[in-house]
């Protein structure tokens, strides 16, 4: 029965949005702990490297988001997405790097059936090092430039916005 004399909003929360209020809560908390287990997993290069880096695009996507209202969902799926392929990027080609180091010369040329030189089987670790630290560096850089881009875009929209307004606003 409904209290006439003291009536209340009252909304009922529909599956849909229980839906997007958890995946507002879970996905950046499997984020979150998904760079947390990644910094642990990679020890002093994770806390010197990669801890800087994840913080850095954590902070300046929450920047950009508050700063642009009207993208602020895209920015935030954009960080999150961000993040977790950095971390899974890192840990993929850290599995690569123990899986080769494993490899002889002596492997390579049972393989191919022809002498090989020892060289050879360090090379691929090494080529695979270095795309690690490569990206651990390079793919940060490109999320920082690809929000300044918006911000220095939105920016530059909206001082042409402005201008369009203004001479409407003589016109009228």
């Amino acid at each position: 029965m409904q209290n006439v004399s003291t009536p209340r909003y009252e909304t009922v929360t529909l599956h849909k949005d229980k839906n997007r209020i958890v995946q507002s809560v879970v996905y950046p908390i499997i984020v979150f702990f998904l760079s947390i287990a990644s910094i642990n997993i990679f020890q002093n290069f994770g806390k010197i490297l990669m801890a800087p880096m994840i913080g850095g695009m954590w902070g300046f996507g929450a920047f950009v988001a508050y700063y642009l209202p009207s993208m602020r969902k895209e920015v935030i799926n954009q960080t999150l997405i961000s993040v977790a392929s950095y971390c899974g990027i890192l840990l993929g080609i850290r599995m690569i790097v123990g899986m080769v180091s494993g490899v002889t010369g002596e492997m390579f040329a049972a393989t191919f059936d022809q002498p090989l030189p020892t060289v050879t089987a360090n090379t691929i670790p090494g080529y695979l090092e270095n795309a690690l630290y490569a990206s651990a560096a390079l793919f940060p850089i490109a999320f920082f430039t690809l929000q300044a881009r918006r911000l220095f875009q939105f920016r530059k929209q909206q001082n042409k916005m402005k201008e369009l307004q203004r001479l409407r606003g003589y016109r009228e």
